[in-house]
């Protein structure tokens, strides 16, 4: 990477110069030690790649088995097979619960995982496969129509394991009993993510998986202690299943202490980083990594 410093010089960060602020890069960001100007990404050849649209509307308690299944599943997969959950309200009592595969394994490894989960409900529509290359199937992927538009607050869960099944219906209940303002959205965090030959300051590779809480505001509303408390009661439905961690890239500003939510043991380490490249403070994004 090429990292410009708060005395204006550009630094070249490798393995050979400036690991330790390379290190800091790989899970905190560039916001708090410079400007990021350029970055040099080791990228792996993908020839092809199998996706699955799968899509299901249940009451709460058939949704909660869904995503339960759908956990078992994608914790007992190969790790080259990856995967989104979304769930919303649909109408009434039931909810719309929308998953992606994304695959670089073998079609014969990739298949029964996709046929193991469309068996979970009935399924809504039919399922939406694509094999191609990835810039070509990425259009597939990206359906914004679907999901919650407007202003979103949201924060963010790492789960230890997969949660159990009465803990995915409380939490399918609540998002019912917002009346379309609440939704989540769930991913694996292992895979690669776990295995990474150069791990960063990343503090969150234990995790099984990291859920997403969103709330729908409408536009001009302030997202105060009463207008956000059914997020925080989502938080507090899965909180005994977390690491206690927060993702970073999911933003909380009510976090007083989100420095240590975010990098964990990292943070030691990134404080001694961050006064050696920048000991004046110069660069101070909100929820930045302080001195």
């Amino acid at each position: 990477a090429r990292v410009i410093g708060p005395d204006g010089k550009v630094r070249i960060v490798d393995e050979e110069n400036e690991p330790d602020l390379l290190w800091a890069l790989r899970g905190a960001g560039a916001a708090s030690f410079g400007i990021a100007s350029e970055y040099t990404l080791a990228l792996k050849p993908v020839a092809k790649m199998l996706t699955a649209r799968l899509s299901f509307i249940q009451p709460a308690t058939a949704t909660a088995r869904i995503v339960t299944g759908w956990q078992e599943a994608m914790s007992q997969s190969d790790p080259r097979i990856s995967g989104h959950l979304y769930l919303m309200h649909n109408r009434d009592d039931t909810l719309l619960t929308v998953i992606y595969l994304a695959s670089v394994a073998p079609d014969e490894v990739t298949v029964p995982v996709a046929r193991r989960i469309s068996s979970l409900a009935p399924l809504f529509t039919q399922p939406i496969l694509r094999v191609g290359t990835p810039a070509g199937i990425a259009q597939m992927l990206s359906s914004p129509d679907q999901f919650p538009q407007g202003w979103l607050k949201y924060t963010s869960d790492f789960l230890r394991s997969p949660l159990p099944a009465s803990v995915s219906e409380a939490l399918c209940e609540a998002i019912v009993a917002g009346g379309g303002d609440l939704s989540v959205a769930m991913e694996p965090a292992d895979g690669e993510i776990r295995r990474a030959a150069r791990p960063g300051a990343f503090a969150h590779r234990d995790a099984a998986f990291l859920m997403q809480h969103q709330l729908r505001l409408p536009p001009g509303t302030t997202p105060d202690g009463e207008r956000i408390a059914p997020l925080r009661g989502m938080e507090a439905i899965v909180a005994p299943h977390t690491t206690g961690g927060k993702y970073m890239n999911y933003p909380d500003r009510d976090l007083e202490d989100y420095a240590d939510r975010y990098w964990g043991d990292s943070l030691p380490r990134l404080r001694t980083v961050k006064r050696r490249v920048d000991r004046y403070g110069v660069f101070a994004p909100p929820q930045g990594v302080p001195l």
